[in-house]
């Protein structure tokens, strides 16, 4: 709580104006700078975190979860290994990169509404545009991955990558071992940041928000198996 310096009275602490005396509490965050922003959260993740939630506009939130939404596309192709579905690596390609921004829209929108309802069981406060701010902009490192290492996967296996026919660990075990090292530390980046942004967002433990953050790539982890073993053993 912020405790207001002209009269006394107590307020949010992401309040920018005194409910009391209407006194102001701290200065007003118009937008957000993208590269800024980025730059902060590698920086200083916790304080960029509270001014994206001051922030009054939270620009950029659409473009963040778009660029994710490819890496969830082609990631979901990849897992599955359902490359065989398409007629050849252009056609694969034109389906992740016109599908992938509609689906990672659609998909922040879920799993921020999944983590506003968790946050909320685990005692958090925040609004659902913070938590949809903060989770989106948690996934910079998964957009990273779009531009920088994806690309060296396509260069390296092409096709391979997504029919696994041969696999790519037989064609290049090294190089194909190191990208999806990077590939699972941009995830864990992510998700670290995730968390961090819901403690900073609902005002929780780090506990709380550790354990409100992992919720949900438990369950998908586990879905995704399930249906890998049982509803498509051939993949």
């Amino acid at each position: 709580m912020i405790t207001c310096g002209v009269c006394g009275a107590q307020n949010d602490d992401y309040a920018v104006i005194c409910v009391s005396c209407k006194a102001y509490l701290q200065a007003k965050v118009e937008g957000l700078d993208l590269f800024a922003t980025i730059w902060g959260l590698i920086e200083s993740p916790t304080a960029t975190f509270r001014r994206i939630v001051l922030s009054k506009r939270k620009n950029f939130v659409a473009l963040l979860a778009a660029v994710a939404g490819i890496a969830v596309v082609f990631g979901v192709i990849w897992f599955f290994r359902m490359g065989t579905r398409f007629t050849g690596l252009m056609s694969l390609m034109g389906f992740g990169m016109i599908g992938g921004p509609i689906a990672g829209i659609v998909t922040m929108l879920a799993a921020s509404t999944f983590v506003q309802v968790a946050a909320r069981i685990a005692g958090g406060k925040g609004k659902f545009r913070d938590t949809l701010a903060t989770t989106t902009y948690a996934s910079f490192p998964v957009g990273f991955s779009v531009f920088f290492i994806f690309p060296l996967l396509i260069a390296n296996f092409g096709m391979y990558l997504f029919d696994q026919n041969p696999s790519p660990m037989v064609i290049k075990p090294v190089v194909y071992s190191l990208l999806l090292l990077f590939n699972i530390a941009a995830l864990l980046w992510a998700l670290g940041l995730t968390m961090i942004g819901l403690a900073v967002a609902h005002r929780l433990s780090r506990m709380r928000a550790i354990l409100v953050g992992l919720i949900l790539p438990i369950l998908l982890g586990a879905a995704g198996l399930w249906l890998k073993s049982t509803v498509m053993p051939g993949t």
